[in-house]
């Protein structure tokens, strides 16, 4: 499977909440790429792993992951790679909040695909 598709399938296992499945399909992605976005789709590797441990109530380890997802996701653009990082960087900076504060937790993490690609 071509890696742009390979990654929109993880995209999409995260918008279904299928957090461990979408960090195997975009770890897969994340392994092939040797250049400056390696750390963008760590970043969103990252996502996924972040919201499969707080999905098993492992809030100390979703915490770790999400802070390292969003430092590798911060020096790119709003409009990154087909996705809405922007609004990506937004919605993890609400959960991370909302984690250190124990709650309330905002709607699951989605993220917005955009018309251009990687």
């Amino acid at each position: 499977m071509h890696m742009q598709t390979l990654f929109q399938h993880g995209l999409e296992l995260i918008n279904q909440g299928s957090y461990f499945q979408a960090h195997d399909v975009l770890e897969d992605v994340w392994r092939e790429v040797r250049d400056d976005r390696r750390p963008f789709y760590q970043g969103v590797v990252q996502v996924a792993i972040a919201m499969h441990h707080f999905s098993q109530s492992n809030l100390a380890g979703a915490q770790s992951v999400l802070a390292k997802a969003i430092r590798n996701l911060e020096s790119y653009p709003d409009n990154f790679c087909g996705i809405d990082l922007g609004d990506l960087r937004r919605q993890l900076a609400e959960w991370r909040s909302a984690m250190a504060k124990g709650g309330p937790y905002p709607e699951p993490v989605r993220v917005r695909p955009l018309q251009t690609g990687c």
